[in-house]
């Protein structure tokens, strides 16, 4: 197990990233100034990001129906502890967006791999 998000486990059973990557910005504010620099004031924690992305093989490992289940998960639209494999609880996250690219289609039409990208942001407690 990766991590939990909500119901929702990653996992090689289900949907294992093999990259993940976050941005932390801040929210600063710029106050220009007559022949200097500009001072800048800092208004606190800006867009928290996480960024999962790795492959589903459906005949091999992971399922193309977790996809479906985080994409209904997304759709609800509500937010949801995240608890990495540590057991550190990271707050509430929502679902911004979810990329999915098949490939190496079998006779049958189905999708062999299937490359996924999920993108969580971070909501206020």
């Amino acid at each position: 197990m990766l991590m939990v998000l909500g119901d929702f486990v990653f996992e090689q059973q289900s949907l294992l990233p093999n990259q993940r990557s976050r941005t932390r910005e801040q929210q600063i504010s710029d106050h220009g100034r007559i022949g200097q620099r500009d001072v800048l004031q800092h208004l606190g924690p800006g867009r928290d990001e996480w960024v999962l992305s790795g492959s589903v093989f459906p005949l091999q490992w992971g399922s193309d129906e977790s996809l479906n289940e985080l994409a209904v998960l997304a759709d609800q639209g509500g937010a949801h502890r995240l608890i990495d494999n540590q057991g550190v609880i990271h707050g509430l996250w929502m679902i911004a967006g979810l990329t999915e690219e098949q490939t190496h289609f079998n006779p049958n039409g189905r999708a062999q791999q299937i490359d996924f990208t999920v993108t969580l942001r971070r909501t206020a407690q």
